[in-house]
């Protein structure tokens, strides 16, 4: 019984030594990618409001040669204003394509998300960062400089035409008396179509708004003081 329990223990090594002795297979390795490089359809952009819609810039890219399959490829397209480093940029994030399209009004609230004024160019930053999808391996392009200019946007209802717009009504510490103090009830143009101000309201009480302080004949007011939503 001892024999063969010897036996037993050294057959145990010895499959155990040649387990040990069995080669893995080396590890399969795979090239680095390469740095993309950006192009852009345009170096100026100045679209008009009537273009809101259409496609008024396209960026494309080289493939970055990653070891996997395109179509899993990650893009992440930075937009910012010059001297900033991309601190403060806005992205699209693109998966597969060597491309990304913005149409005007993408642009424009881009633009006007960074406090830019209407009608001004401004100098703007433009790269693209690859990666795998897992953002693993990132390379970034070079940088583009594009010339962009915001457009006002269309307002909904016609601003004042005399460029001045003042508070009045029960709600404002003025009442309904016509014309309202100034400048506590008088609105700051801050452009075109913005207009702002800070006011003491008297909750439940109504208020409207005048284009000429001490004129009832045009106002801003809601249709009707029974629509769902104003109390």
């Amino acid at each position: 019984m001892k024999y063969i329990s010897k036996f037993f223990l050294a057959a145990l090594g010895i499959t155990a030594i040649f387990s040990a002795c069995d080669k893995v297979a080396d590890l399969p390795s795979y090239q680095l990618g390469s740095t993309p490089v950006l192009t852009s359809s345009v170096t100026a952009i100045a679209p008009l409001p009537t273009d809101s819609n259409s496609t008024v810039v396209v960026f494309s890219w080289t493939f970055p040669k990653y070891a996997n399959d395109s179509a899993t490829t990650k893009y992440v397209l930075e937009i910012d204003s010059s001297g900033r480093n991309f601190s403060k940029e806005a992205t699209k994030t693109v998966i597969g394509p060597l491309n990304a399209s913005f149409t005007a009004k993408e642009i424009n609230n881009i633009l006007l998300a960074f406090g830019f004024n209407y009608n001004v160019a401004y100098d703007v930053d433009v790269r693209v960062t690859s990666s795998y999808g897992n953002n693993n391996e990132q390379y970034k392009s070079n940088v583009l400089k594009l010339k962009m200019t915001p457009y006002v946007i269309p307002p909904k209802v016609a601003p004042p035409t005399t460029g001045k717009l003042f508070l009045v009504g029960d709600a404002t510490q003025g009442g309904w008396n016509n014309p309202v103090p100034v400048p506590t009830q008088e609105f700051a143009k801050l452009d075109s179509v913005t207009y702002a101000g800070v006011f003491n309201i008297i909750g439940g009480n109504q208020y409207l708004m005048l284009p000429l302080n001490g004129d009832w004949g045009h106002k801003f007011s809601v249709a009707s003081t029974s629509l769902p939503g104003l109390s």
